[in-house]
């Protein structure tokens, strides 16, 4: 498992990822009460890195915007997915909900 440092801002207009070579901001739809956001995060990341949702953890963080997470990956594909963010117009990928 590989751990990634996630920025979240919840209660965004749309689900976005931006990678900065250091953490990856992540904008979500849902608002942060009962864990809405967190579900979302993981569901999203799942979707993006095309892992199970029991495979992306949030490991730190639950009730901060700051969130350590592993992911059931190697670093090797973690490195090469994050890398494909950073190929993106203003290092930003917009997600359909």
């Amino acid at each position: 498992m590989q751990q990634l440092a996630v920025k979240v801002k919840p209660n965004s207009k749309q689900v976005t990822l931006a990678w900065n070579g250091e953490k990856l901001a992540v904008r979500l739809t849902a608002s942060p009460q009962d864990g809405k956001a967190n579900r979302q995060l993981v569901e999203v990341l799942a979707k993006e890195f095309g892992l199970a949702k029991r495979q992306v953890v949030i490991a730190k963080g639950h009730t901060s915007s700051n969130k350590l997470l592993q992911l059931d990956v190697s670093q090797a594909q973690l490195d090469q997915h994050l890398a494909g963010l950073d190929q993106l117009p203003e290092q930003t990928k917009l997600l359909p909900l």
